[in-house]
């Protein structure tokens, strides 16, 4: 329950911040078969699940000293992310996911079993009151296991945006994700420029890993100079790159294909987790 109140809250923050409305508790009889558009929304059933798109416009700039959710045992993390593979071995990265460095073709064990989903620190949306961050639309998606029970039990709940626009800034020291590579403007700027390859053809997908944490990265032409990347900054600035958290019963597989539940972010993807 408690992880589930601390994501919620960071859920509100980020996407509510300027929202003003009125609560009221909708009647099972209301939601029985619902689908339908009503100018500025649209809801949809299928089955267990229960989609609703906002047509709002949010702009928000705030700053948070730190957001952490999730902390509990997970087993079975597999290895760290390693990118180089990615890099056709024109560029080698070496990084320091636990106070150790090591290159990034070696194998190394994820030694988070205990920790948080999400650790950020110094969360930054938009750069300024003048520059704020834009969210075109506003998505909840929920699951039960069966709506139609008095005792049904909610799956899965998913928050977000289709679309986020504008630079969000954050020092990622654990991340449980979908990440866009695209959105890490000065690392794929860095490998673009000295390689004249893309390696985003698809998201990076990390379970309590730090391989974004500031200072965390190295990127060496090989075999002369070694150069840090400036990690932290994270460009929306195209279409269908959206924003979402979801949060997953345990037992139910979530968009990481795990079924030990916990809080997943998706950055730069759209709602299913994929590649805009």
């Amino acid at each position: 329950m408690k992880k589930i109140i601390i994501v919620l809250s960071f859920i509100f923050l980020i996407f509510t911040s300027n929202l003003l409305a009125e609560m009221k508790e909708i009647e099972d009889n209301v939601l029985e078969g619902v689908t339908g558009q009503a100018g500025f929304s649209s809801i949809t059933r299928d089955g267990n699940l229960l989609r609703i798109l906002l047509n709002a416009k949010i702009k928000t700039y705030g700053e948070v000293g730190a957001v952490k959710a999730g902390y509990y045992e997970r087993n079975n993390l597999g290895d760290l992310y390693q990118l180089a593979p990615k890099i056709a071995g024109k560029v080698v990265v070496l990084r320091g996911p636990q106070d150790d460095t090591f290159w990034a073709w070696e194998k190394k064990a994820n030694p988070n079993r205990l920790d948080w989903d999400q650790d950020w620190r110094d969360l930054k949306l938009g750069t300024g009151v003048d520059n704020p961050v834009t969210m075109n639309g506003l998505l909840i998606k929920a699951e039960w296991d069966d709506i139609n029970s008095p005792n049904r039990k909610l799956n899965k709940l998913l928050i977000g945006t289709p679309e986020m626009r504008g630079e969000m800034e954050a020092n990622m020291v654990r991340l449980t994700g979908v990440l866009n590579p695209d959105l890490m403007a000065g690392l794929m700027g860095y490998i673009v420029h000295n390689t004249g390859e893309w390696i985003s053809e698809k998201p990076m997908k990390v379970i309590r890993d730090s391989i974004i944490t500031k200072g965390n990265l190295r990127l060496a032409l090989w075999p002369l100079d070694m150069y840090p990347v400036e990690l932290g900054k994270y460009e929306f600035k195209y279409p269908g790159q959206g924003f979402f958290l979801e949060l997953a019963r345990e037992g139910i597989p979530n968009l990481l294909g795990r079924t030990d539940g916990g809080i997943t972010a998706l950055m730069g993807t759209n709602e299913y987790g994929q590649m805009p």
